[in-house]
């Protein structure tokens, strides 16, 4: 097993290349539960929804609204994706609070991917909608400004993956110290308080997330 300090991976070898294989399974297991949540909700649809219909309606609603305040009506078809990124994201953080188990996004393999897949998804849709010319904001507000400007889009998924990363990793080290050093009680309120911190990382990766987007849609790029 490796990884640093008290949360450790257990590290597999295949076709000459190393994995976490908690990371794995863990997220398979994350997106286990999304779709198994979705079924639940969607399987018996009620005019007046309850239990996890409401639930979702609710997630659906508020995320739209968030994705047209920032993008405009034209980015409200990107909905369903920040929709499964806030949700992945939101699972996924929470399963190292529980017993034995680690979270996938306190790998930063696993926070730098899907901060490439967001930055990278956005130059994809950058120019399915304005063709090539998209990358012309490269260039403003002057020309000189382009090794800028490409550094600015080259870090921008590692600031996201490394924002993720550093703020779970740090709660769940933090979670197990506490379960070690102190009473009950202290470790117990950590736990709210990292449930919270989780539910914020998530909202906060997507709302940069949809940030990046609403320079695609924007008429005056």
């Amino acid at each position: 097993m490796e990884g640093g300090g008290l949360v450790h991976h257990v590290l597999i070898q295949w076709a000459g290349m190393e994995f976490f294989w908690d990371t794995i399974w863990t997220t398979w297991l994350t997106m286990g539960v999304l779709i198994a949540f979705t079924w639940a909700a969607v399987r018996h649809l009620q005019i007046v929804p309850s239990g996890s219909q409401n639930m979702l309606e609710t997630i659906v609603e508020s995320m739209q609204e968030l994705v047209e305040s920032m993008t405009g009506p034209e980015g409200k078809k990107m909905t369903p994706y920040f929709i499964t990124l806030f949700l992945f994201i939101l699972v996924a953080n929470m399963w190292g609070l529980v017993p034995f188990l680690t979270s996938p996004t306190n790998d930063l393999n696993t926070t730098l991917g899907l901060g490439l897949l967001s930055v990278v998804g956005s130059y994809v849709m950058g120019v399915y909608q304005k063709g090539w010319g998209y990358f012309k904001h490269f260039l403003h507000p002057v020309w000189f400004m382009l090794p800028m400007n490409i550094i600015d889009e080259l870090i921008r998924p590692c600031t996201l993956g490394l924002r993720l990363f550093v703020n779970i990793l740090v709660g769940e080290v933090l979670l197990h110290v506490l379960i070690d050093l102190c009473p009950p009680l202290i470790p117990s309120l950590w736990l709210l308080m990292s449930v919270l911190i989780g539910i914020i990382q998530a909202f906060v990766f997507t709302l940069l997330s949809a940030s990046y987007y609403a320079a695609v849609f924007s008429h005056d790029h």
